[in-house]
């Protein structure tokens, strides 16, 4: 793999010594050619434990090996015995249906002018077509996703990650845990020389708020778009990072590429929030939503709510004798989004 454009994608490997790498490579092709026995020039049990973890990081298209195994020893001679979930027939028809999946989305990106249109579109489609559900069968990798349309966040960080790779973009899978919700894994992205946290996971509403679909929910609503392309700052308020052994993850300063600010729905007062919602009912639009880049103002704009200000806004300017709303918000991240019933 060294050497290669491909080498890119994978971060891990990268950063890896060329004692490393020749087990990482050792180790993906065995895995790859779905070898019962996979001989590796490691070092012991904990280094190929390691390039485990590793090659199943950098690879999200290995569906077929979740990760355990037995390796035996003979003299200096290592072997790798994995487990692996399906059988060769069905590592093939699954591979080909994913394909068959994937393709159209790829084909309807290259219009896409920058990387991160690609990566709002990928994050969009996901959302759309998966719901979360911790009972999902294969929710550990991409089949859950791509041909059940069900999933966890181990299968929706995966999927991010085999998209955006499908389309040559840099994106890493990292795991951790989330405030109230324990173990977690989401992605981080790589674009024009920046790292992002995306968490497609989160930006599904059906988990993040727990508003299931066909409840009036407007289509345009369902992602939530505060958790694409968020910095350290954002990400880590209410989740950490486990970092693989040895490893280095990159930093994420910026909020250059928060889709809020990209999209003119970054406030700092209430105020302008309320204007800029007005004008969209004036349009004949529904729904709104916003983010604010203070707790005292996002806390004035929730009051302002619970006075019944959007409610009053539409009826105002939509001309209606009387109307019913719903508004959801997450004080975590200080957004806020709202639609009439």
């Amino acid at each position: 793999m060294a050497g290669t454009a491909a080498e890119n994608l994978y971060y891990y490997y990268r950063q890896l010594s060329a004692a490393d790498r020749a087990v990482y490579t050792q180790l993906l092709t065995g895995l790859k050619a779905m070898q019962t026995g996979i001989a590796c020039s490691c070092s012991g049990f904990d280094a190929m434990k390691r390039a485990v973890d590793l090659v199943l990081a950098d690879h999200p298209e290995i569906f077929w090996f979740g990760g355990s195994g037995k390796m035996t020893q003979q003299g200096s001679r290592f072997s790798f015995q994995p487990e692996y979930t399906v059988n060769q027939a069905a590592k093939a028809a699954r591979e080909k249906k994913i394909g068959q999946a994937v393709s159209g989305f790829v084909r309807s990106a290259a219009s896409c002018r920058s990387d991160a249109e690609r990566l709002e579109k990928a994050y969009t489609w996901l959302v759309e077509t998966t719901v979360y559900d911790a009972a999902a069968p294969d929710n550990q990798n991409i089949c859950s996703v791509f041909l059940n349309h069900r999933s966890v966040c181990a299968g929706y960080a995966k999927s991010l990650q085999y998209l955006l790779q499908q389309m040559g973009m840099e994106c890493l899978y990292v795991s951790g845990t989330a405030a109230n919700r324990g173990a977690h894994a989401w992605n981080i992205v790589r674009l024009d020389g920046k790292y992002y946290h995306t968490d497609v996971t989160f930006g599904d509403r059906t988990f993040s708020s727990g508003t299931p679909r066909g409840n009036g929910l407007p289509k345009e609503l369902e992602p939530e778009y505060a958790y694409l392309c968020m910095s350290d700052g954002e990400a880590f308020r209410d989740r950490r990072m486990n970092v693989p052994a040895g490893m280095k993850v990159p930093a994420c300063p910026s909020e250059d590429m928060s889709w809020y600010r990209r999209n003119g729905l970054l406030f700092s007062g209430a105020g302008e929030a309320w204007q800029a919602i007005a004008r969209s009912l004036a349009r004949g639009q529904t729904c709104f939503c916003c983010q604010f880049t203070s707790q005292a103002a996002y806390d004035v704009f929730l009051r302002d709510i619970g006075n019944g200000k959007f409610a009053k806004l539409a009826i105002e300017k939509l001309r209606l004798r009387s109307v019913s709303t719903s508004t959801s918000s997450e004080p975590t991240l200080r957004y806020a989004v709202g639609w009439l019933v």
